[in-house]
Parts: C-alpha cells; sequence; structure tokens
C-alpha cells in the first residue's frame, strides 16, 4: 500500500508543486519538492530492507508510516517552501521502508 502511495505521489509531483508554490512561494525552488524525494530512498531503501530482512518488518513498517503521515502533516501546514521541502523529504524517509 505504501508502494502505492509512494507512486501516485511521484506521479503527481509536479501538479503539488505548482499548487504548493502557488500558496506558499519560491517557484525558484520548487523543483526542490518534488526532488526531496529522491535521495533518502535511493540512500536508505538498501541498509532498511537489509535491516527489516535481520529484525523484522513489522517495526520498521509501523515507523515507516509514522513518518509518512508526519511528512504529510509537514507538508499540509507548511509557510514556506522550505518546510514543503522538508515534509517531503520526511515523508520520502517512510517510503524508503518499501524497497
Amino acid at each position: 500500500m505504501s508502494y502505492l502511495a509512494g507512486v501516485i505521489f511521484l506521479s503527481s509531483c509536479g501538479f503539488w508543486a505548482s499548487v504548493i508554490t502557488a500558496d506558499v512561494g519560491g517557484a525558484d525552488v520548487s523543483i526542490w519538492i518534488a526532488q526531496a524525494w529522491n535521495p533518502p530512498v535511493a540512500v536508505l531503501a538498501p541498509p532498511i530492507s537489509r535491516i527489516g530482512d535481520k529484525c523484522g518488518r513489522r517495526h520498521l513498517w509501523m515507523i515507516a508510516t509514522l513518518l509518512g503521515i508526519v511528512g504529510a502533516i509537514v507538508v499540509a501546514s507548511a509557510h514556506n517552501v522550505g518546510a514543503a521541502i522538508a515534509g517531503v523529504a520526511i515523508y520520502a524517509l517512510g517510503f524508503a521502508n518499501s524497497g
């Protein structure tokens, strides 16, 4: 389910980036709203998968879900583009668990 949510998020990043920047400003760095997703997933997906194999996936899945919720709340309550980018990065930390 988290993979599906991530795919939906990635496929609509361009649209949502324009909506977010229209609300909070920062159109010159709006690309980072979509790109803040990539580094956490690329760097953390392999080690998180390895930890899940050794320690069990249930607790990692619960932590990832919590990070996804926190990231969504941060993006939803962002008053500037920096907070929106940070929220996307937090959300991506949760998505890294689905790898």
